[in-house]
């Protein structure tokens, strides 16, 4: 996914100066945004909201921003923890868009195909990672999607059933 948080505002929450604590915290973030995320989605934007010292020493920060997926935006947010004795991150994000399934975007796209949405078919069908895993007919609609978008765009009044 990328560095979504900027390394100064890295540096204010949590009041580290190593770019070492920079690329450990992002790896982390990476890998917790993959657990809860579709490939698909984007992170709009994500920041630090608050941070603060626990009793132990350890630096707390929280996250909040807005991530699209699926035509829709939703809410985005986080809590990190630097472990000083551990020298490590702890943390979890969490979101409010809805997760999809290979076989539920097959579906939407079905559904969206029948409404003649063939736009919004496509964005479902290019959303599914490993269409090989899916029933024959999905690549079927893939390219009855292709055929209906072109016959759209050219101005052709038939489309394909």
């Amino acid at each position: 996914m990328g560095y979504v948080i900027n390394q100064s505002d890295f540096f204010k929450a949590f009041r580290l100066d190593k770019a070492t604590h920079y690329e450990m915290f992002n790896e982390k973030l990476d890998k917790k945004l993959a657990e809860i995320l579709h490939p698909s989605a984007v992170v709009d934007n994500l920041d630090f909201i608050s941070s603060w010292k626990d009793a132990g020493g350890n630096m707390h920060a929280r996250l909040q921003g807005k991530v699209s997926g699926f035509g829709h935006q939703k809410e985005l947010g986080g809590e990190f923890v630097w472990l000083k004795n551990l020298n490590r991150f702890r943390g979890k994000v969490w979101s409010s868009l809805k997760m999809y399934s290979d076989l539920s975007l097959l579906m939407a796209a079905r559904d969206s195909y029948r409404r003649s949405e063939y736009y919004e078919a496509k964005k479902y069908l290019d959303s599914i990672q490993r269409i090989e895993n899916l029933p024959r007919s999905s690549v079927k609609l893939k390219e009855l999607t292709d055929i209906a978008i072109e016959c759209e765009d050219s101005g052709a009044k038939v489309k394909p059933r």
